[in-house]
């Protein structure tokens, strides 16, 4: 059998739209070769697809930024910045971008006869956003500059407050379905201290 020059048949077509993944899958793997120092075989693979969907894009920025973080070229650090800017406007509500990703995935869920985003998808890409705030607010903090921090610090605001009103709509989503949840946690408590994050007590999902 011929080989590709290595590349794995899987991503040799030219136009992500035209393969069917499993992107859940797809990036678990990327991740996990990044982690056990695959950074070039799992570029290929958010490369490939990151225009597949919010969650392959995620995987691709979140690739680039810790490659921007090791290495810290001034390059690679805006290379991630622009990652990060690209997925966080494919998360956005509303996007030209973002009702891109959901073509192949309304096609093929095509039975279903409703072009609604699910709670699923809502809470992924919101979280995928607060994600985005974040990482950018690590990468503006590293160049240590005044304004930079000032920014950083707005951006860390601004992923948090994220993160909370999803916590939100999981806690009505667990108590319709008679799972109570602590009440929101907050960064800190009544006292200054830090918060506790321990989970709420009973709070398992039972599996099929």
């Amino acid at each position: 059998m011929a080989k590709n020059n290595g590349v794995d048949p899987r991503f040799a077509a030219t136009d992500d739209s035209a393969v069917q993944i499993d992107d859940v899958k797809l990036s678990l793997e990327g991740i996990n070769l990044m982690l056990n120092n695959g950074f070039r075989e799992s570029q290929e693979i958010f490369d490939k697809f990151k225009r597949y969907s919010p969650l392959m894009s995620s995987g691709w920025s979140f690739v680039t930024f810790m490659n921007a973080l090791m290495t810290y070229e001034e390059d690679k650090l805006d290379a991630a910045m622009e990652a990060l800017r690209e997925t966080e406007k494919l998360c956005l509500p509303k996007s030209g971008g973002f009702m891109k990703s959901l073509r192949t995935k309304m096609i093929r869920g095509a039975g279903s006869g409703s072009g609604k985003m699910s709670s699923e998808d809502r809470i992924q890409r919101r979280i995928l956003l607060a994600d985005c705030q974040l990482y950018m607010a690590m990468l503006i903090f590293s160049r240590q500059e005044m304004t930079g921090i000032l920014r950083g610090g707005w951006l860390v605001r601004k992923g948090y407050k994220i993160y909370e009103k999803t916590y939100e709509e999981i806690s009505k989503i667990y108590e319709s379905r008679g799972h109570p949840m602590l009440a929101n946690p907050g960064m800190v408590d009544k006292n200054g201290e830090a918060a506790s994050m321990e989970p709420p007590t009973g709070w398992v999902t039972r599996r099929s």
